[in-house]
């Protein structure tokens, strides 16, 4: 079983349960095996960035995950190598002063992503998001940061459980 290029349907032709099993599921199982390793993380109270410091999200629950990458805080440890699928939203509280910006840093080096000068309606959240495919390696370790510069703490959302404003998904999407 691998992937195998999808059937072209033509129209008020009938499916029929071995085209699905053989062409639909075969490939999603495919991309299962290949898809094995992947969390989405949230937060469970809002958190505090200083301003003017790089500060890894601290986050404390898994939305979802397959296999283990995260345990608790804000290390993601690799586990094979591969290209991997990283995306974050931050939700930064209101504030007219100053800039935001998020990114990751992967073992220990800051890699800026999405960076915007503060919304100046003093009642608008600012969110920040990006995403990026990236190769890694079998124990590089990943944090999402936040920075700001509103010449004092800032708190970034908790969202709900169920749907984090602030959150960061990390997916295996290919092999080296």
């Amino acid at each position: 079983m691998g992937w195998r290029t999808p059937r072209t349907w033509a129209a008020g032709q009938l499916m029929r349960a071995h085209w699905l099993n053989e062409e639909l599921l075969d490939n999603l199982l495919t991309l299962r095996g290949l898809n094995g390793y992947g969390v989405q993380l949230g937060l469970d109270e809002d958190q505090s960035i200083p301003s003017g410091e790089t500060t890894p999200i601290g986050w404390a629950l898994a939305l979802w995950q397959l296999g283990t990458l995260w345990t608790s805080g804000s290390a993601i440890t690799i586990p094979i190598d591969g290209y991997w699928s990283l995306r974050a939203v931050v939700n930064f509280a209101a504030d007219p002063d100053g800039m935001r910006r998020i990114g990751y840093s992967l073992n220990g080096r800051k890699v800026p992503q999405s960076s915007v000068l503060a919304v100046t309606d003093v009642d608008k959240s600012t969110i920040l998001s990006f995403r990026q495919t990236v190769a890694l390696s079998a124990g590089d370790v990943v944090e999402i940061t936040a920075y700001q510069t509103s010449g004092e703490e800032l708190r970034v959302f908790l969202g709900s459980q169920t749907r984090s404003l602030t959150r960061a998904t990390i997916h295996l999407v290919g092999t080296i």
